[in-house]
């Protein structure tokens, strides 16, 4: 499970609580109208498929993805909102982990997954609102 990143928040490394609360985390304005990035949206049918596999019920891109403008293809992790459908058949550490291994090795890039009800309630409502603001549906 290498390169996993189940908590972190893109290329700062840093475990997802940590980041909620970096003070030097860039919170600089983001686009209203984001497009999603072409290396990620070109795979949306075989996402939907994984998503399916993990029992997942809505997967929402995120961060440079989700905006376009700043998604590097030869550097850019993906960063993913994820929420699963209850009473699926594998456990949450096989849905989580192994949908962001499915994510990686389609996308062929480090995935970054954090679970959207944990955003929804970070009591660091900047990158609260600024996630959630800027996530693109994916599926569900």
């Amino acid at each position: 499970m290498s390169g996993v990143g189940w908590g972190s928040m893109g290329s700062k490394g840093r475990p997802l609580a940590g980041a909620l609360a970096d003070p030097d985390l860039d919170l600089a304005p983001f686009s209203a109208d984001p497009a999603m990035h072409p290396a990620i949206s070109r795979y949306r049918s075989e996402i939907g498929a994984l998503c399916r596999r993990y029992g997942v019920a809505r997967l929402e891109v995120f961060g440079s993805g989700a905006r376009g403008d700043d998604f590097d293809p030869a550097r850019s992790d993906a960063d993913f909102l994820v929420e699963f459908a209850p009473g699926g058949t594998l456990s949450a550490l096989d849905q989580f982990f192994g949908l962001a291994e499915a994510l990686e090795a389609l996308l062929g890039r480090h995935v970054d997954l954090a679970e959207r009800g944990a955003i929804e309630a970070s009591r660091n409502f900047i990158l609260r609102r600024r996630i959630l603001s800027e996530a693109q549906p994916v599926y569900g």
